[in-house]
């Protein structure tokens, strides 16, 4: 028994990989489950829409909806799954963090050992599945997927893709229709989640060819696509209701130069995968470095040149797999938006890097049994654990949050402008105003800072300056209630009562459930 702890042995028998790696990610991310809220989307999915999904009987409103169940002039999101995960937290937890985040971790282990299955079905060794496992485990890139409330939303993604993905696989080698029934069902799932799940079938079709190396007969494949097509009208129709009121329209050009235009950012992708040092919560291309993307593309470039061993198939795979999965996260719906490429994109594009590397001889050949390789492993998850532990205290709470994204991202005006919002409500009046003003000197056009610097220069009793920033507010963000009905307030204070009116009926067009804005009506007339 000794011989085989030593030798690493007994960790590949049985369940035992899976134990742990649920092990690791408890040990890792356990603490997490205390965090609080990190005002990056949590607060509008959860507080502001907490009538909605605290009701249980909205589960199919969810398909009916965008993602923030109001009206938008900037987003599109179609992401129903991830509504309905919210309004079952909310019936356990209510309002507390602690069970929302308990459900981002148990999502998290459930992917770890869909990766380890994965890496099985793909015919790579027990050793090398389990490694690649357990440093997706404790992966510092993909914390934000853990530690994050909203980044459930691509752990929730890579489970439902990850398990459609290995029925496929199932389903051509021994065409059973139960694997069929398995791909399509959780592909859908996929789609409900989000539209990135759309490069599961890139990533079918490539496997099919360069991996598998032929496509099933006439029966199977006329029937994958009747599948894929009737998966595909199943989202389709839905998700066009829901977002048939959302003024964002997008076109293939328009994708095609916000793909062309980050194109950047898939070096700092890679980067992140191979050497995850210098991360951040809002990540731009300005405040990124693009060098430790380079030295993973020459390292690995150099190590399959050498490489015996290596399989075309799989490395254009590979490369598919992490293009699939990532390029459709840059198509940005609205102009004007600065681009931010969050760390949690990588949760399931970057099996892809890790399918490129077990193409090099010396990571395809590392056995776990070998004393040597032991040790290595344990090295390089160990190293990654303990920068992943110090990596997810910055999302504690919304001051660490927000003070750790300006910090790293000084470029980034959503960065400095949401950490202004935080230092004013703890009433660091002077400290928000400058980080607004920041924000609003690197885009004029940043969302709801001139309706924040509105509501500091009323407070200091300057009247002139608020109303000018509100106003302002109201021409960057047309659809943003809480601009108007503070101009309001400021306008009746003022005797404008005739104006203020208005702008209180203009709020209640864009959010007709607004309960405050009727009662003010009430006490103006």
């Amino acid at each position: 028994m000794t011989k085989l702890l030593r030798h690493g042995e007994f960790l590949l028998v049985g369940i035992r990989p899976y134990l742990l790696i649920i092990l690791i990610g408890i040990l890792l991310y356990s603490g997490t489950v205390f965090f609080g809220l990190s005002y990056l989307d949590d607060n509008i999915l959860i507080l502001d829409n907490y009538g909605f999904i605290s009701k249980l009987s909205n589960i199919m409103e969810a398909f009916k909806q965008d993602v923030f169940h109001v009206l938008h002039e900037y987003d599109a999101s179609y992401r129903p799954l991830l509504t309905v995960s919210f309004i079952i937290d909310a019936q356990l937890d209510k309002l507390f963090s602690l069970g929302y985040h308990f459900t981002n971790l148990i999502l998290h282990l459930i992917q770890s050992c869909l990766v380890f299955l994965f890496f099985l079905k793909l015919k790579y060794s027990r050793s090398l599945a389990l490694s690649f496992a357990l440093i997706f485990t404790a992966h510092p890139a993909l914390t934000s997927a853990v530690a994050w409330i909203p980044g459930r939303n691509d752990s929730l993604l890579g489970i439902f893709a990850l398990t459609s993905f290995i029925y496929f696989m199932d389903f051509m080698e021994h065409a059973r229709w139960k694997d069929y029934a398995g791909h399509m069902l959780f592909f859908i799932l996929a789609l409900f989640t989000k539209e990135a799940a759309l490069g599961l079938l890139v990533a079918a079709v490539f496997y099919g060819y360069f991996v598998f190396r032929r496509m099933p007969v006439a029966r199977g494949l006329k029937a994958l696509t009747c599948g894929w097509v009737f998966a595909l009208a199943l989202w389709l129709i839905p998700r066009g209701y829901a977002l048939s009121h959302n003024p964002v329209t997008l076109s293939i050009i328009t994708a095609l130069r916000d793909i062309a235009i980050s194109t950047p950012a898939l070096l700092l992708y890679a980067g992140k995968a191979v050497f995850p040092f210098g991360l951040s919560i809002i990540p731009t291309i300005e405040d990124s470095a693009v060098m430790p993307g380079i030295a993973a593309v020459l390292i690995a470039g150099v190590s399959l040149h050498f490489s015996k061993k290596k399989r075309f198939g799989f490395i254009l795979f590979g490369i598919v797999w992490f293009l699939s999965f990532l390029l459709p996260t840059f198509i940005r719906p609205v102009t004007g938006v600065s681009a931010i490429f969050l760390e949690s994109r990588l949760y399931l594009s970057v099996l892809g890097i890790f399918i490129i590397l077990g193409e090099i001889d010396v990571i395809k050949n590392m056995t776990l049994k070998n004393t040597r390789a032991l040790f290595l492993m344990l090295i390089i998850v160990g190293t990654l654990f303990y920068m992943s532990l110090n990596y997810s205290g910055h999302f504690r709470n919304a001051v660490s949050f927000w003070e750790y994204a300006a910090e790293r991202s000084p470029h980034s005006p959503l960065a400095q402008a949401n950490l202004g919002w935080v230092y004013d409500t703890e009433l660091r009046s002077d400290e928000a105003e400058d980080r607004f003003k920041r924000a609003l000197a690197l885009n004029p056009f940043q969302r709801y800072a001139h309706n924040s610097l509105g509501c500091i220069y009323e407070r200091k009793g300057l009247p002139e300056k608020a109303e000018a920033e509100y106003l302002m507010e109201i021409k960057v963000t047309p659809y943003y209630d809480k601009a108007r009905i503070n101009l309001a307030n400021l306008y009746f204070r003022q005797g404008k009562r005739a104006r203020a009116v208005e702008l209180l009926e203009e709020a209640l067009l864009i959010n007709p459930e607004n309960e405050y804005v009727r009662k003010l009506l009430a006490d103006y007339e």
